[in-house]
């Protein structure tokens, strides 16, 4: 584009923006989204919270990152006037899920299956942003250490538990995209492994669910123990800020309670609580702990194991596989998913409260007794099942018998048809002598006539021979030979004269 002004020409450039390359708009602003959009919050509500409460505006950056760790559980640390260190690492996991649940949308949500590509730039940046972030807020935090009660947390804790949370949410998120993430796995992954995944998912779903309903139900039984623990908050502003501070740790409880009923236990102190056995010391005063069970285990509570039968069972019927060999190795790659991601629960669950001990959810034992009931009945159930987990063994052999008995109808077909051909085959073969026969017969007829005609042939040379010498033997006049010759010169075919009646002879003779 151009312009002319006082005869001097002006040419208009235009700037283009630069473009890194390699990278798409598409898949790097998704990924920064989800914790920049978090730690925008924290500082929001940290703000809020030195403002009301008239604290030093040098604790608003410490408590923002504390809370920023809160969220990937990485466990807090401070330091008292009297040098006092108390840890608390039994967060709550309600912001967690909820970190994991943005960031597993926007993973599902912002990549496609048909581009590897994002998927990885994606997942690198998903990975780097809060690891970042989380660096730059330790620095910060080692800075203030001496000026503040919070501390730094240990670096390599924090870069782990960052991780960790990170890829968990990118797993949730991703699902089989996931594979995208190492080399060779599309091409070489077996489908029973991606129907592994599928299995434990829904198992570990449904053992939360059972855990939820039980919690609920632990509440509603135990709700007078709950109030006067609630009254500890000594207003209605703190009962209400107590109330809702322990909402956040209902997760935490779903968790505890699906141990429980699995076979399970958990541990908060000296306290030990399971179905087969209970001793219970002195509690912390939070609203959740008062949902335990408060006298010694009963022997009908171990009715409660047929939740996780239940609950095997009905997951292991609808393993996915087109044989029953497919169905068995999904539930074998089911089993150590299942161990792990329970492992990794329970010990997100628990955690360090400070002088009074640590919650611990047995990680080991519950990733090994969950692996063992899908394993054992998993595999027992699909053993059992054919089809997509709907049919017996006895329809599995009646499937069998009908397969035979398809096998048998298409050999005795192929019999029949091959009798058919050679019937075919014969009446063409049949059909082909009769019409050889009907040739030579002609071909007989055929030479019957000739030979019937060479012999009138003869008995004509013959009669004419006769003839001749008859004719020779008798002496022609000249008038009579003159009139066999005219007779000879006429129409060979002779015109009969037809008889004159009565009346036309008595004509003439008049």
């Amino acid at each position: 584009m151009a312009s002319k002004k006082s005869g001097v020409v002006r040419r208009l450039r235009q700037v283009r923006a630069p473009v890194l390359p390699g990278t798409r708009k598409g898949a790097v602003l998704p990924a920064v989204l989800p914790p920049v959009a978090l730690f925008g919050t924290l500082m929001v509500v940290c703000g809020v919270v030195v403002a009301l409460a008239n604290m030093d505006a040098v604790h608003w950056w410490p408590l923002t990152f504390s809370l920023w760790m809160t969220v990937f559980h990485v466990p807090f640390t401070g330091i008292g006037p009297t040098g006092f260190v108390t840890v608390l690492g039994f967060l709550p996991l309600v912001p967690t899920l909820l970190y994991i649940a943005a960031l597993a949308w926007t993973a599902r949500h912002f990549t496609t299956d048909d581009s590897p590509a994002d998927v990885q730039l994606f997942s690198v940046v998903s990975i780097a942003t809060p690891l970042v972030m989380s660096g730059i807020g330790w620095g910060s935090m080692w800075g203030l250490r001496h000026l503040v009660f919070i501390q730094p947390p240990h670096p390599a804790v924090m870069v782990a538990l960052v991780l960790l949370t990170t890829l968990v949410g990118l797993v949730v998120g991703l699902r089989e995209r996931v594979l995208y993430l190492i080399p060779y796995a599309t091409d070489s992954f077996p489908t029973w492994g991606t129907a592994g995944f599928q299995v434990a998912g829904q198992f570990l779903l449904t053992m939360l669910t059972t855990g939820a309903v039980a919690g609920v139900i632990a509440l509603l039984a135990h709700w007078k123990l709950i109030g006067q623990v609630l009254l500890y908050g000594n207003s209605a502003a703190g009962i209400l800020g107590f109330g809702l501070f322990s909402l956040l740790y209902l997760p935490n409880m779903m968790i505890a309670a699906a141990i429980i009923v699995a076979g399970g236990g958990i541990q908060i102190g000296g306290s030990q609580t399971s179905l087969y056995a209970t001793h219970l010391e002195q509690l912390p005063a939070f609203p959740l702990f008062a949902a335990l069970p408060q006298h010694e285990a009963q022997p009908w509570w171990l009715i409660f194991l047929v939740v996780p039968i239940i609950a095997t069972v009905a997951v292991a019927r609808r393993t996915p596989g087109r044989t029953v060999g497919d169905r068995l190795r999904a539930i074998a790659f089911a089993v150590p998913t299942t161990a792990a991601f329970s492992a990794v629960g329970a010990w997100f669950a628990g955690g360090q409260i400070g002088v009074m001990g640590s919650v611990r959810m047995s990680e080991a034992l519950t990733g090994l007794v969950l692996a063992a009931w899908l394993g054992i009945l998993g595999a027992v159930t699909v053993f059992l099942q054919r089809g997509e987990g709907m049919a017996s063994v006895t329809a599995a052999r009646a499937e069998r018998r009908a397969a035979r008995a398809a096998q048998a109808a298409a050999a005795e077909d192929t019999a029949v048809e091959e009798k058919t051909d050679a019937a075919v085959e014969d009446a063409t073969m049949e059909d082909a002598a009769a019409d050889h026969d009907g040739t030579a017969e002609s071909e007989g007829l055929a030479a019957s006539d000739a030979d019937g005609t060479a012999d009138n042939t003869e008995d004509n040379a013959g009669t004419e021979d006769t003839y001749d010498s008859i004719e020779n033997s008798v002496p022609v006049t000249p008038d009579l030979q003159t009139d066999a010759d005219t007779n000879a010169t006429e129409d060979p075919v002779a015109t009969a004269e037809p008889e004159k009646t009565a009346s036309e002879n008595d004509d003439a003779a008049q």
